[in-house]
């Protein structure tokens, strides 16, 4: 009865077992859109005119204006109404200006402005500006994006503008911007009415003079699409002027020609005229994208020594437009004839992107056809410009804006903490070769953990966008990558043969990003068909990856596999001649039971399958059986105590009396 018991127990187990089926789930990688984000910057300035009075060896420290509450200090300048005299010498400070040798302003991050002279004796007027911020990032989508300045009506501050920036990868741009009782103030009624560089915008940034404006919510409208993708380093060509004649209450429309390899951006529209009686310029401009960007007007007399001549009421105006688009439409209301000069402008990608920084190579064939040109770099805030080399080899640096005399002609120069320009073709005068743009790029700092926070080492990841990267995590799950190309990344953790984590980063926010990888633990618990531990059991699992690791079995038949990747494995256990094979899934931590084939395992002899401990039991029966015959009979127990009283050496010969 007890052994027909426990072959019926490992019968069911055996039938189990049989049934049991791993169903292969494929484990998909988890895959996040890359999100971007636009910068808003709330900026006030403040600023004093004041005379510094310097007498001798005079040491002077200047320092910025106190912060407001909830910002801090952008920039601290100092501007030299009638440019720095040179016996002036700038001790502390970060940058400054030049026009054509003169110091006109010393910049300052800090706050501080030290200055000392070299026997100067004297008075220097000098404005005084400070420069706060606040940032936020808003997370782009197609749409309306809020920018409320409500919280600032009621701090008294004078100056309040708000600047709302997309980085030029992003395939994102501003469409639209509605003031707080919803006028839109990009069209050109409006721009006219509240006046140019009121509000200043490109299809990449809007900024708005919220003092002159008044506070209040204001609408940013964004559109998306790949269409809208810029290059973060770009030749501009500005090329031979076109002077236009647009005759009284007439249309002109300009479309501006393309040439092979450059991109239209636009053009700069300059209208002008000069005209006897009052002022009036009833003119209107067109074109896909339109920035009022300057206006100067006056009316004046002419007149004589006496009324020989009578006096002439004349009058002046000059208008300038940054139009983005193919096609420009010139409107004439005026009852005169007005001129206009207009400059297409043309872009195209180039430079090659280094640790070092940003290599252009500029040929002259290039700009043939252009009258001026000028590299432009615009970075994302994980960027900052130091400077630049030229190439002949010197280095342009502490400077924020220059115009530097160059070969009988000049050329323009910024170089601010994420863009910079330098011009490269003035007229005829061109310096071709490669220019330099040495770049700081905040490294990347990735720490790998799996779900309870431990760190996963000896990770695989790869970093790709514009440029590739790879690396591995340390014994902290930490890895530091440097992303010295601007643009959107893909992030990738493999893991013992399998993808435990993907990422994509569109604009980089943070310096530091936790990932949490699909890595699991797998407790194995080995034992025989009766539930007793087997220990010293080889285990060995695997995955599709072609991943392996084999452990042993402890005391109590426990193994355990740290930080597997979710997915299919195979588990194989291996003690002596006796060998079992199971497989899972893995969705999370898990435990698994994993039965051998052995029902005891004899010292001296190993294990024992349940078919043999059965091949021997009814042996054993049949022998107990013929011997009772003979012996006419005994008591139940003690014919099992005979059935299990056997040679192994001979459990399959028949045993003679």
């Amino acid at each position: 009865m007890l052994v027909g018991e426990k072959m019926r127990v490992l019968l069911v187990a055996g039938i189990i077992s049989l049934l049991i089926l791993a169903f292969p789930i494929g484990a998909e990688p988890v895959t996040f859109n890359p999100k971007y984000f636009g910068k808003l910057e709330i900026l006030v300035t403040v600023t004093e005119n004041t005379e510094i009075n310097f007498a001798g060896n005079d040491i002077v420290n200047l320092m910025s204006a106190a912060e407001p509450p909830g910002f801090q200090l952008k920039s601290f300048e100092v501007i030299f109404k009638e440019g720095m005299p040179s016996t002036i010498v700038p001790i502390t400070y970060d940058s400054k200006s030049e026009d054509k040798g003169v110091v006109k302003a010393l910049k300052s991050n800090s706050g501080e402005i030290k200055l000392a002279t070299n026997g100067f004796n004297g008075t220097v007027k000098v404005k005084l500006v400070s420069v706060f911020v606040k940032n936020d990032w808003i997370e782009l989508k197609e749409g309306d994006i809020s920018v409320d300045t409500s919280a600032f009506a009621d701090l008294g501050l004078e100056n309040v503008t708000f600047r709302f920036s997309i980085d030029n990868y992003a395939p994102f741009a501003i469409k639209g911007l509605k003031s707080p009782d919803g006028e839109e103030l990009l069209s050109l009624q409006a721009q006219e009415e509240i006046g140019a560089e009121v509000v200043r915008f490109d299809p990449k940034h809007v900024e708005v003079d919220v003092s002159a404006l008044g506070f209040g919510k204001y609408t940013v409208e964004v559109v998306n699409g790949e269409e809208y993708i810029m290059p973060s380093a770009f030749l501009v060509s500005e090329e031979d002027f076109m002077n236009v004649t647009i005759p009284s209450k007439t249309v002109k429309t300009v479309v501006v020609r393309k040439k092979s390899g450059w991109k239209s951006l636009g053009a700069i529209v300059v209208l002008y005229t000069v005209t006897p009686g009052s002022l009036s310029h009833n003119v209107k401009v067109e074109g896909g994208m339109v920035d009022y960007a300057f206006w100067r007007g006056e009316e004046f007399e002419i007149k004589g020594a006496s009324l020989m001549i009578p006096p002439l009421e004349m009058s002046y105006w000059i208008k300038a437009y940054l139009v983005y688009g193919d096609t420009i439409k010139i409107i004439n209301n005026e009852a005169h004839e007005i001129h206009g000069i207009i400059v297409p402008i043309s872009i195209k990608e180039v430079g090659t992107w280094t640790k070092k920084g940003l290599f252009v190579k500029i040929d002259k064939g290039d700009l043939k056809d252009s009258k001026n040109a000028f590299i432009v770099v615009q970075l994302p805030a994980s960027a900052k410009i130091t400077s630049i080399v030229m190439p002949n080899g010197d280095t342009i640096e502490d400077i924020s804006e220059a115009t530097k005399v160059w070969m009988g002609s000049f050329r323009k120069i910024v170089i601010g903490e994420n863009e910079a320009m330098i011009q490269v073709k003035n007229g005829n005068v061109v310096e071709d070769g490669q220019y330099i743009f040495e770049i700081e790029w905040q490294p990347l700092r990735l720490k790998l953990v799996d779900k309870n926070g431990n760190p996963v080492a000896g990770a695989e990841i790869t970093v790709e966008g514009p440029i590739k990267v790879n690396d591995v995590s340390d014994e902290t799950g930490t890895a530091e990558v440097e992303l010295y190309a601007p643009g959107a990344y893909r992030i990738s953790v493999d893991y013992k043969g399998a993808r435990v984590a993907e990422a994509f980063i569109g604009t980089l926010l943070d310096r530091e990003i936790t990932l949490e990888c699909t890595v699991y633990d797998l407790e194995v618990k080995v034992t025989t068909l009766l539930g007793t531990p087997v220990p010293n059991a080889v285990v060995s699992i695997s995955n599709e990856g072609g991943y392996t690791q084999t452990l042993e079995s402890d005391a109590e038949g426990l193994v355990k596999f740290a930080q597997l990747p979710g997915g299919e494995y195979t588990i194989q256990v291996k003690y002596k001649r006796v060998s079992a094979e199971k497989k899972v899934t893995i969705t999370e931590s898990t435990k698994e039971d994993l039965a051998l084939n052995m029902l005891l395992e004899l010292p001296g002899i190993g294990p024992l399958t349940a078919t043999e401990v059965a091949a021997i039991g009814t042996a054993g029966v049949v022998t107990a059986l013929a011997v009772r015959g003979l012996r006419g009979g005994k008591e139940d127990n003690e014919v099992e105590e005979d059935i299990f009283d056997f040679d192994t050496e001979n459990s399959g010969e028949e045993n003679n009396p």
